[in-house]
C-alpha cells in the first residue's frame, strides 16, 4: 500500500514538473523572439494542465494530431525543448514523435479532417490505437470541425477531438464565436460521446481523459472533449492581448491558473516542501536555459530538407 501511495504522489509531482517545463519553455521562447533570435511563437500559458494530462494518457502507438500550441504534449513524445525552439526558429523540422504522429498544424482546423481519415485507417486495420486530435476554440467555428465530427460519427471511428477552449480566437472572444452553451453541443447532436471539464484542474483533466480514451479505444466511437481554461497572455509573441482582453478578467484567470492550483495542493498536503518546490523550479529553468543555448548555436539546415518527411 505504501508503494502504491508513493507512486501516486510521484505521478502528481511529475505532472507538476511537466507543467512547469511548459511554462519556462514558453517564457524563454518569448525572450528569444523579442530579442530577434526566434520567429513567432505560440505560448501555452493557461494550457499547461491540458497538455500535461494529454501527455500522460495517450500511448505512443496512438496517433497524435497536434495544433500549434501543443508543444507540451510533444515533450512527452520524444521531442526536446531544443527541438521545439529549433522548429519555431526555422532551423529544423520537428523530429518524429510518436511513430505515426502528424506534424504541428498551423492552419486552423484542417487537422480535424486528417484525424478522421487516420481513425478510418485504424479501424480498417483493426488496430487498438486511437487518433487524438487537438484544437482550439476558434477551430470549432470552421466547417472542417463539423465535417470531421460528422464523418467520424457516421463511420463510428476511434477518434478524440480535444477542444482547448481558452475563450479567445486570437482577439475574438468566445461570445462572438458561438451561441452554444458548450462547444461540444455540435458533437452531441451528431451522436458523439462528449465530456466537459475544467482545463485548469489537472486532476479533473486526468480523470476525463482516462475515461474518454478508454471509451474511445474499447468502443470505436468518436469523442469530443471541451477543456475550459483562459489564455493567460498573447495569442502568439507578435500579438498584444492587452489591447482587447479585459484586464480584470485576465487577472482573475491568473489567480486560478493550473500551476498555482497544483502548487498550492502539493504544498498544503506536504507532498513537497517549499525548498523542494524552489529547487525543482531552479532545476527546470537551468535545463531550459541549456536547451535555449543549444538552439541558438544550432545551424539551419538546407531549404530542401522540408521534403524529407513528405512520404
Amino acid at each position: 500500500m505504501r508503494s502504491t501511495k508513493n507512486n501516486t504522489l510521484n505521478n502528481i509531482v511529475n505532472l507538476y514538473e511537466h507543467m512547469l517545463t511548459i511554462k519556462y519553455l514558453d517564457n524563454r521562447a518569448t525572450i528569444l523572439q523579442k530579442t530577434g533570435l526566434m520567429h513567432t511563437y505560440p505560448c501555452a500559458h493557461g494550457h499547461e494542465a491540458i497538455s500535461a494530462a494529454v501527455a500522460k494518457n495517450i500511448n505512443m502507438n496512438d496517433v497524435f494530431v497536434p495544433y500549434y500550441r501543443d508543444h507540451g504534449v510533444l515533450l512527452s513524445r520524444n521531442a526536446t525543448p531544443t527541438d521545439i525552439l529549433n522548429y519555431w526558429s526555422g532551423k529544423r523540422q520537428m523530429p518524429k514523435t510518436g511513430e505515426h504522429d502528424l506534424p504541428i498544424c498551423i492552419p486552423i482546423s484542417s487537422q480535424c479532417s486528417h484525424a478522421a481519415g487516420i481513425a478510418y485507417a485504424i479501424k480498417y486495420k483493426k488496430q487498438k490505437a486511437i487518433s487524438f486530435c487537438s484544437l482550439g476554440d476558434g477551430a470549432t467555428s470552421k466547417g472542417d470541425f463539423y465535417e470531421a465530427l460528422n464523418f467520424s460519427s457516421v463511420h463510428q471511428l476511434p477518434v478524440i477531438y480535444l477542444i482547448s477552449n481558452n475563450q479567445w480566437a486570437i482577439s475574438t472572444p468566445l461570445k462572438l464565436q458561438s451561441c452554444a452553451n458548450n462547444l461540444t453541443d455540435v458533437a452531441k447532436a451528431l451522436n458523439c460521446k462528449t465530456y466537459n471539464v475544467d482545463g485548469t484542474d489537472i486532476f479533473a483533466m486526468m480523470k476525463v481523459l482516462k475515461d474518454a480514451i478508454g471509451f474511445c479505444r474499447n468502443n470505436s466511437h468518436p469523442v469530443a472533449i471541451e477543456a475550459k481554461t483562459y489564455r493567460l497572455g498573447n495569442h502568439t509573441t507578435v500579438d498584444n492581448a492587452l489591447k482587447y482582453m479585459p484586464e480584470k478578467e485576465l487577472e482573475e484567470a491568473k489567480k486560478n491558473c493550473s500551476i498555482k492550483k497544483l502548487s498550492k495542493h502539493l504544498l498544503d498536503k506536504k507532498i513537497i516542501t517549499k525548498f523542494e518546490d524552489e529547487e525543482l523550479k531552479r532545476s527546470i529553468k537551468e535545463y531550459i536555459s541549456k536547451c535555449a543555448n543549444e538552439s541558438i548555436n544550432t545551424q539551419s539546415v538546407k531549404f530542401n530538407s522540408i521534403f524529407d518527411n513528405t512520404y
